[in-house]
């Protein structure tokens, strides 16, 4: 058997990353090329560009990564000092990222280039493999 079909929970280190870093400047310069292009006039947009580079400096309005030691088991996470109970995950974009909602509703985002290549597979393939309660994107997912 395969380490990467028999992982039963992963351990790994997560650095930071360069695909969400150019996510989070692509995001930025989106919306500032909506305010921007829109009919209200160039004043008005003085206040709103500011209000929106401070949101964009301060917080991470496109979610928390995850950055340091975790360990991922069926239906949890150990992230710092803490266990969260990992209530669904989306790997509809499993390419570039793996998202994992917790219980609180708090998300985070497992970019692909934060950590080892195999470490990576063996996330996914335990995830599929043991989070039944997944959410998708497909017409059969909604009532």
């Amino acid at each position: 058997m395969s380490l990467t079909t028999s992982a039963r929970s992963v351990n790994f280190l997560a650095g930071p990353s360069f695909y969400a870093a150019i996510a989070h400047l692509a995001a930025l310069q989106l919306a500032i090329a909506f305010i921007l292009f829109n009919p209200i006039p160039l004043i008005g947009c003085i206040p709103l560009l500011s209000l929106l580079l401070d949101t964009f400096l301060s917080s991470r309005p496109l979610g928390k990564p995850l950055v340091g030691a975790c360990h991922v088991a069926p239906h949890q996470l150990k992230f710092g000092e803490r266990t969260h109970r990992i209530k669904a995950t989306y790997l509809n974009y499993k390419t570039w990222l793996v998202v994992l909602e917790l219980e609180g509703g708090q998300r985070y985002y497992l970019w692909r280039d934060s950590v080892s290549e195999q470490h990576y597979r063996q996330l996914l393939v335990m995830l599929q493999n043991s989070t039944p309660n997944k959410k998708a994107t497909d017409s059969s997912s909604v009532a």
